[in-house]
């Protein structure tokens, strides 16, 4: 059975891969958190798994990958769900075509069914396919490296461990230790 996220965004993906080799297709779907009962809170993970296989199978991406967001926003929202795919580089409307005529195929039986905003495509040139931040040597991300991180998160935790225990015992008082080697 395909999961209502699926069922919202995969024919979007089968829209693209009819023109295009999708590589990689992503989904994620944003869902009232009061709708959703105690088995889909419980299978989070077959929810993922079932419509991540599905975005393969029927959507016809090399891979796929599905993500689930209980949204617990007052007033309740609608299901929001964004598609994401990376394919070869074919005509963008020629593309924008596939997925407009796919949404009025599926609001043929799913009233209201409807883009919210217009086909966006981003050329990945051959020659930079990735931008990872941070990575290799010399590069430094705004919060420094993951070894600096944890070091400075282990600092955070003793700042506050100290802060509570000043707030309970009051002040610490602090020995200062010897010299090596001089006596004690």
């Amino acid at each position: 059975m395909v999961t209502c996220g699926g069922q919202a965004t995969i024919p979007i993906v089968a829209a693209a891969s009819r023109v295009s080799k999708v590589h990689y297709g992503e989904i994620v779907a944003s869902i009232v958190s009061k709708s959703e009962g105690p088995g889909t809170r419980a299978n989070i993970d077959e929810f993922t798994e079932t419509t991540r296989a599905v975005i393969e199978k029927l959507g016809r991406a090399e891979r796929g990958k599905s993500i689930i967001v209980l949204n617990t926003a007052e007033p309740p929202l609608i299901m929001r769900d964004t598609v994401f795919g990376l394919s070869e580089l074919v005509d963008q409307a020629l593309v924008e075509k596939c997925i407009l005529d796919m949404v009025a195929d599926v609001r043929a039986y799913v009233p209201g069914y409807r883009l919210m905003q217009e086909v966006p495509f981003e050329v990945v040139p051959p020659h930079a396919p990735l931008n990872a931040p941070g990575i290799g040597p010399g590069v430094r991300l705004p919060l420094g490296m993951p070894e600096d991180q944890g070091r400075r998160l282990c600092q955070s935790s003793l700042l506050v461990l100290i802060s509570a225990r000043r707030s309970v015992h009051g002040p610490a008082v602090v020995k200062e230790r010897p010299p090596s080697g001089a006596p004690a």
